[in-house]
C-alpha cells in the first residue's frame, strides 16, 4: 500500500478517481441548470455512471470497528455538521432570490421547501446534500449490523470463521437490493430509495478493502479486458440508474445495475492502483478528490448563485448560463477551499 499513499497517510489513487468523479458530478449538475443535460458532453460524462455509488463504495473502504455511539459522534461531525449548515445556506440563496425576483415569502413557499427535505433529503439550491445524510443513516446501519454480527452466538460457535461472515454481509447485500427493489415497486420517496442501495455499495467497499491485496495481483490485462466487456454491456442495455432519481426505473433494470455497478467500480479502482504504481501525484485533479467535500457542498450554492445572476441580467440560453456558473465555480471553489482550511471554519466542512 505505501508505493500508493500520499502525504498525510492519504491513498493517492482513490484521491484521483474522486476527484475525476467529483469534477463529473459538478459538470453534470451545471449543464442540468443550464438546460444543456441533452447535450453530447452530457452524454460523454454519463459513461462515469456510477460516481455515487464509487462515494459510498469508498466510505465502505474506510469503515472502522468501533462502537454506535462513537460511530454516530463521528458521523455526525464529518457529515451532519455540514449536511445541516449547507442546507441552511441553500434556502437562505433560494430566500434571497425569491426576493429579488418579486416573489411573495409565504406559507406555502416554506411548506414546499419542508416537503423537499422530507422526500428528498435536500433542499433548494444544495439538492446534492441528500448523499451525506444518505451515508450518515448507512454508515450507522452498518455499523450496527456489524455490532450484532460480532455478538451473535453463530459467530463464536464458527469461530469467527469466513463462512458465516459469508453468509452474514451475502444475507445483507440481498436484504438491502430486495429492499431497493421493493422500495420501487410500492413507490416511496426518492431519498429513501438512496438508503438500502448505499448500503449495499457500503457493504462492497467493506468487502473490497479486505480483500484488496488479492484483486491488485491479479494481472493489469485482466482489469483491461473487464471494464473493455463493462462498457460494451453499457453500450449495449444501458443500464444507467440515477441514486436519487430512481423512481421510474423498471425493478429489473435496478437489480441487473447494482451488481453491474460494483463491478464497474472494482475494475477502475484496481486499474488505477495500477497506475499510481508508477506515479504518485496528478496535481489539481487529486487536489479536488481530497477536498471532496468542500467542493461537493458549495458547487450547489454556487450554480444557484449563477442561475439568479444570469436572470437578472437576462442572460437566458444555455452556453451563457453555463458560462456564468463555471467563471463563478472557478472563482468561488478556491476560495471556498482556502477558507476550509481555517481553524474556526473547518468545523463547517466536516473537518475539525
Amino acid at each position: 500500500m505505501s508505493t500508493v499513499t500520499c502525504a498525510k497517510g492519504r491513498i493517492a489513487f482513490l484521491d484521483f478517481i474522486s476527484g475525476v468523479l467529483l469534477l463529473k458530478i459538478m459538470l453534470g449538475h451545471s449543464l442540468q441548470a443550464s438546460g444543456l443535460d441533452n447535450s453530447l458532453f452530457y452524454k460523454f460524462i454519463g459513461l462515469l455512471y456510477f460516481a455515487m455509488p464509487w462515494f459510498f463504495f469508498k466510505a465502505g473502504m474506510f469503515h472502522k470497528k468501533q462502537s454506535i455511539y462513537v460511530e454516530i459522534r463521528k458521523s455526525f461531525r464529518r457529515l451532519l455538521i455540514p449536511y445541516i449548515i449547507f442546507c441552511v445556506i441553500g434556502i437562505l440563496v433560494f430566500v434571497v432570490s425569491q426576493i429579488c425576483a418579486g416573489h411573495a415569502l409565504n406559507v406555502i413557499l416554506f411548506k414546499k421547501l419542508l416537503v423537499q427535505i422530507i422526500t428528498h433529503g435536500s433542499c433548494r439550491y444544495n439538492e446534492a446534500l441528500w448523499f451525506l445524510l444518505s451515508l450518515f443513516i448507512c454508515k450507522i446501519i452498518f455499523s450496527a449490523l456489524v455490532h450484532v454480527y460480532e455478538k451473535h452466538p453463530l459467530y463464536y460457535r464458527l469461530g469467527g470463521g469466513k463462512f458465516y461472515s459469508i453468509i452474514f454481509f451475502s444475507t445483507i447485500g440481498m436484504v438491502a437490493v430486495l429492499c431497493g427493489a421493493l422500495g420501487l415497486y410500492i413507490g416511496i420517496f426518492p431519498f429513501y430509495l438512496t438508503i438500502p442501495t448505499g448500503l449495499v455499495f457500503y457493504l462492497f467497499g467493506f468487502i473490497y478493502k479486505k480483500r484488496m491485496d488479492i484483486l491488485h495481483r491479479i494481472n493489469i490485462n485482466y482489469w483491461l479486458l473487464a471494464i473493455f466487456l463493462s462498457y460494451i454491456i453499457f453500450f449495449v442495455y444501458h443500464p444507467v440508474v440515477g441514486m436519487h432519481d430512481m423512481t421510474e426505473t423498471p425493478i429489473g433494470e435496478y437489480l441487473f445495475w447494482v451488481p453491474y455497478s460494483i463491478f464497474t467500480i472494482i475494475c477502475v479502482n484496481v486499474l488505477f492502483y495500477k497506475v499510481f504504481l508508477r506515479r504518485k501525484s496528478i496535481g489539481i485533479i487529486q487536489l479536488i478528490g481530497k477536498e471532496s467535500m468542500v467542493f461537493y457542498v458549495t458547487h450547489m450554492p454556487i450554480i444557484g448563485l449563477s442561475l439568479f445572476l444570469g436572470n437578472l441580467f437576462n442572460y437566458n440560453d444555455g452556453l451563457s448560463i453555463l458560462l456564468i456558473i463555471i467563471l463563478f465555480q472557478l472563482i468561488l471553489l478556491p476560495l471556498f477551499y482556502f477558507i476550509s482550511n481555517k481553524r474556526v471554519i473547518n468545523i463547517l466542512f466536516g473537518k475539525s
